[in-house]
């Protein structure tokens, strides 16, 4: 009788390894961080690595990224060498992998609100659009907390005064010193400056630190004239959307740094076409520090 189910007990235990692989086999597209609890301000890079799926499936077939949530959807940074098309009403970026020559990893970073005022819980989910079979959609969740206020120092008691009377001796004491305090005190006298050196308080010669500048590389202001970008702006957010007639050539761009001292560079907006998508703002701080906004443009 024991050897009658030996064999069915064999084949299960067989079976066992290939369910679990797969199991597991299905998230292996979307790399997320183990870390996903952030606070305020905090950035979070994940990737879409399509090297497994790209060998077993043939295209054509693009990747939709959606950020959902009861709160305004954070600021996504978009990889650079990707043309992605953005759903304002959606929240999602649709890219086509393809387009990108020699990879099949793709990264994004949020960029989280430093103003947020609740813990906040967002879903990012990734789908592989196709026409044959497709994997089933991957997500993953992060939680966004408050900043902690840091708590204020208590103020130190002040100490009791004494009471009792002055006698005459500590009267007088307190009438010279007194005296001696309402005397207007003597400049002191700085050493002079030596040559090839700054001054120093101890009277020695050395390096005056160098000011740089500012490093103040924000935009105030950005817009394109007579069309809407399909993202409100904010200083922190570099990457826009403008959806334009084929007929459009050319496009006005407004855009005005924070800092008056700032340099502003616009390239690309005069030649505007389908191999020219892209819109990129440099903002050059008086120190050197650049920062630099992209607006991606898809005709209709």
């Amino acid at each position: 009788m024991r050897k009658k189910y030996i064999i069915p007990l064999l084949f299960v235990l067989l079976l066992i390894p290939a369910f679990l692989a797969v199991s597991f086999a299905d998230n292996d597209f979307l790399k997320v961080p183990d870390d996903t609890d952030l606070i305020a301000g905090d950035t979070l890079e994940f990737t879409v690595d399509l090297t497994t799926y790209k060998e077993s499936a043939t295209g054509p077939f693009e990747v939709m990224l959606t950020i959902s949530s009861d709160e305004p959807a954070p600021y996504l940074d978009l990889q650079e060498d990707l043309d992605v098309t953005y759903n304002k009403s959606k929240e999602t970026y649709t890219f086509d992998p393809s387009e990108a020559e020699d990879t099949n990893e793709f990264h994004f970073t949020i960029r989280t609100d430093e103003g947020l005022k609740a813990e906040t819980e967002y879903t990012v989910t990734a789908e592989i659009l196709t026409e044959g079979e497709a994997p089933e959609p991957e997500m993953f969740t992060f939680t966004v907390n408050t900043k902690e206020e840091e708590p204020t120092e208590p103020t130190e008691p002040t100490e009791p005064t004494d009471q009792t009377e002055p006698t005459k001796e500590t009267k007088q004491t307190q009438l010279v010193t007194k005296a001696k305090e309402t005397k207007p005190a003597q400049k002191e006298e700085k050493p002079e400056k030596e040559p090839g050196g700054s001054f120093h308080e101890d009277g020695g010669a050395g390096e005056e630190p160098e000011y740089k500048g500012s490093s103040d590389n924000y935009l105030k202001s950005l817009s394109v004239t007579g069309h809407e970008m399909t993202q409100k702006f904010h200083k922190t957010r570099t990457t826009y959307f403008v959806e334009l007639e084929k007929t459009v050539t050319s496009l006005g761009v407004n855009a005005a740094a924070e800092d008056r001292t700032a340099r502003v560079n616009i390239v690309g907006n005069e030649n505007v076409s389908v191999d020219m998508s892209k819109i990129v703002i440099n903002v050059t701080a008086q120190n050197g520090d650049v920062r630099t906004y992209k607006i991606y443009v898809k005709y209709k």
